[in-house]
């Protein structure tokens, strides 16, 4: 039995010394950007007495530094009690006390309320106000509900920041700009990207599963389309199947970097509400972080990919058709990531793994449609195709296969009916494309997806900015509750 009592004591301690570190940890957190204003709640809760004594040492040495710290505690012992520079007692939601723990005697004596001995001071306001709870709106009067010091006689101007309650010093704070969002940090803006950059690089290098998949998943894709067109690249009686081919290389960029950052990047947004509410970093030094991040695999893995199906088919070996080949699928890739960002940081995992699909099915739609048509594709929908940079990304990857490519030669029958890519290109109406507009249309949807994405994830950072578009939307939709 003593043994059991002793191993018991001892996991006790164990559980008390792991709180008390994870609330040291958390204390730091909160320090790591200098904040002028730290709000900790119930930091005593789970620790035996040395370790609230510890806990509250701390932060009174933190509040010596010019910091303000407030926090909520339930019924704290007179030791603890005595810490304080400025109380605030609540009851039903009004505050019934605000002052320093000194003067929360004599403001009872002389409500003819007389504290005693063996009875903490409050304590005894709570059995007071739980006991009678008329007494509430008594209280809260005398302090103008916190706004006024309970002290028996007048509040002077000139007050120490000790003597002022928490409204004057957030009030102070604002006008300060110490609440704005536009507050500076404590390292510029580079070294913020570089430990943002190094941290991220770090857990690409930790998460090696993660790594195994995009391999793996690039890899056996690759195989598989180019498998399924191996040697058609020069085979006159294969053009369609070429075309089928640039299809199959453009579905499998926007469906794997669109629905990646779809699928992951919501996890990322609840780290990053702390750590920016806290104001570690900027926004603008992150979400480049994140961009700049994203390149290295991209453009291996994409690279990989493209190189094994150009090479499986047996596409032109000429330097420049690949090299531009190339150069459309990683910035499809690019811009569909962008895409994915902006669905991930607006949507849930959930509502993302809707609207991502469905977005690409509607992209898609637009990016095939009058193909067989020839010239018949009515000019208001060449109007609303401008709008697909899929269709950009597949006109793009004909146009390096196809465009100024000399007769292919029929060898297995004698009469080929394409085995001028130029007729291809005409029936599926996209005669006369050229590539450089085809890649400048993609490079302008990468740009307005990545700042699309960055303005997404401002809103999603910024309370007061979705506070103030829920006011105007109900505002319009109805006029009468605003």
């Amino acid at each position: 039995m003593q043994t059991v009592r002793i191993t018991k004591m001892f996991r006790n301690q164990k559980r008390v010394f792991i709180r008390w570190t994870k609330k040291r940890l958390a204390i730091a957190l909160e320090l790591v950007n200098n904040p002028p204003v730290i709000f900790l709640d119930e930091p005593t809760t789970g620790l035996d007495n040395y370790a609230i004594k510890q806990c509250m040492d701390l932060l009174y040495d933190i509040s010596k530094e010019g910091r303000t710290v407030v926090c909520t505690i339930h019924q704290p012992p007179t030791s603890l009690f005595q810490k304080f520079d400025q109380v605030f007692i609540l009851a039903k939601g009004l505050c019934v006390y605000s002052g320093s723990p000194s003067e929360l005697v004599p403001f009872l004596s002389n409500a003819q309320m007389f504290c005693p001995k063996s009875h903490t001071p409050v304590d005894y306001l709570i059995d007071i106000v739980q006991q009678n709870p008329e007494t509430i709106n008594i209280f809260a009067s005398n302090t103008e509900n916190g706004k006024a010091n309970s002290k028996r006689k007048a509040i002077t101007p000139n007050r120490t920041r000790e003597s002022k309650n928490i409204y004057e010093i957030y009030q102070e704070t604002t006008q300060m700009g110490l609440s704005d969002m536009s507050v500076e940090f404590p390292v510029s803006f580079w070294k913020q990207f570089v430990i943002l950059l190094s941290r991220i690089f770090l857990q690409m290098r930790r998460n090696k599963s993660m790594l195994y998949i995009q391999f793996f998943h690039h890899l056996i894709s690759a195989l598989l389309v180019g498998g399924i067109f191996f040697g058609v690249g020069n085979n006159a009686t294969q053009i369609p199947a070429i075309f089928k081919f640039c299809i199959c290389a453009t579905v499998f960029f926007i469906y794997t970097y669109l629905m990646t950052p779809v699928l992951l990047f919501p996890l990322e947004i609840k780290l990053l509400r702390r750590e920016y509410f806290n104001r570690w970093y900027s926004l603008k030094a992150y979400y480049m972080a994140i961009t700049v991040s994203g390149l290295p695999l991209l453009i291996l893995f994409g690279a990989m990919f493209l190189v094994i199906i150009y090479f499986f088919t047996d596409q032109p070996m000429e330097m420049e058709r690949f090299v531009l080949f190339v150069a459309m699928g990683i910035a499809v890739a690019l811009c569909s990531q962008g895409l994915g960002y902006i669905i991930g940081t607006l949507c849930s995992i959930l509502k993302g793994s809707i609207v991502g699909p469905s977005a690409i099915a509607f992209l898609l739609a637009l990016a095939v449609y009058g193909m067989g048509y020839n010239d018949g594709i009515e000019p208001y929908m060449k109007f609303i195709m401008k709008f697909s940079y899929v269709r950009y990304g597949l006109v793009g990857f004909c146009s390096s296969i196809f465009n100024e490519r000399a007769p292919l030669e029929c060898t297995d029958e004698i009469y080929c009916h394409y085995n001028n890519p130029s007729d291809l290109m005409k029936e599926m109406g996209m005669n006369g494309s050229q590539y450089q507009n085809q890649i400048i249309g993609v490079v302008i949807f990468i740009f307005i997806f990545r700042v699309g994405a960055y303005a997404a994830l401002k809103y999603r950072m910024s309370s007061e900015f979705s506070t103030r578009i829920a006011y105007y939307a109900t505002k319009i939709i109805n006029p009468k509750e605003c």
